[in-house]
């Protein structure tokens, strides 16, 4: 499990009309976790907004959110900050990257279905949006993998060079892996499951000591079993495993082998119906 809180304090705008934006604290907070098994990598993640004041020329400031309140970084709050002036500060709350899906929050990124990885960060494609046109490059790379709890993008901020600048506050990324060992009875080797694997939910049980059954490839490496009736043995119960583990694969190859063997059984049905029926025409 991971767990990452960010909060930025004590933000104020002034924009070039003459309107002020001011957030008291901006706070993200991340969980990741996971097991190692389907069904157990999850996330969690909050964006909460506090003290939000509007300060237009020649009238009372408006406040929103006030301490202790907090607000949620929705559509509403995101409107109201867009509203100030279009023409100058867009606010957003970026989503982070979900290739499995989102959790029932709906704001949340699922992890792995074989529960080998859960994960917050921006999309790939943010990533290499915010590197190639934003120069997001620091903390020795990994800027560009954080997802903010809100972003600004001003518009011609006051600066004679500047036409743009992007303001990313509170932001985060928190992964964690579990994934799952195979290892041999009485032997200290272990074969790492692959990842595919263990996200489409496969689960192997037995693994193999290269220097005793000697895997292909690996000192004294042969098939994987033992020569001889021992070898044979050895076959047999892997294949009754192999039925006990996958009974669906069982019953197909069940399927596929009566499938071959119709052709032969109505050929020795003719065989059969022939002299019988030959019989009756002497009879």
């Amino acid at each position: 499990e991971s767990q990452v809180t960010a909060f930025a304090q004590g933000i104020h705008l002034d924009l070039p009309g003459g309107v002020s934006l001011a957030l008291d604290q901006v706070t993200q907070v991340v969980t990741a976790r996971t097991a190692g098994r389907p069904g157990t990598a999850h996330t969690a993640r909050a964006v909460t907004i506090q003290g939000l004041r509007i300060q237009r020329p020649g009238e009372p400031a408006q406040v929103y959110c006030e301490a202790p309140a907090t607000c949620t970084g929705d559509g509403p709050l995101l409107d109201l900050i867009n509203s100030v002036d279009p023409a100058h500060v867009y606010a957003s709350v970026p989503v982070p990257n979900e290739p499995f899906g989102t959790e029932k929050d709906g704001v949340s990124p699922l992890g792995s279905p074989g529960g080998y990885v859960a994960r917050v960060e921006a999309s790939p494609a943010q990533q290499q949006g915010d590197v190639q046109f934003n120069q997001m490059q620091g903390f020795g790379g990994s800027e560009k993998s954080f997802v903010p709890a809100l972003r600004l993008v001003l518009s011609d901020p006051g600066s004679a060079t500047v036409s743009r600048q992007i303001v990313d506050f509170a932001g985060v990324e928190a992964d964690v892996e579990q994934g799952i060992q195979v290892e041999d009875f009485g032997s200290s080797n272990t074969v790492d499951s692959s990842q595919a694997m263990i996200d489409a939910g496969v689960s192997p049980t037995v693994g193999y000591d290269p220097g005793t059954l000697g895997l292909p490839g690996q000192p004294g490496g042969g098939s994987g079993y033992h020569a001889g009736l021992l070898g044979v043995l050895e076959r047999a119960l892997s294949g009754l495993g192999w039925l006990l583990r996958s009974p669906l694969a069982a019953l197909q190859m069940a399927g596929f082998l009566t499938l071959l063997g119709l052709p032969l059984a109505l050929v020795r049905r003719r065989w059969t119906w022939q002299p019988s029926a030959a019989a009756g025409v002497l009879r």
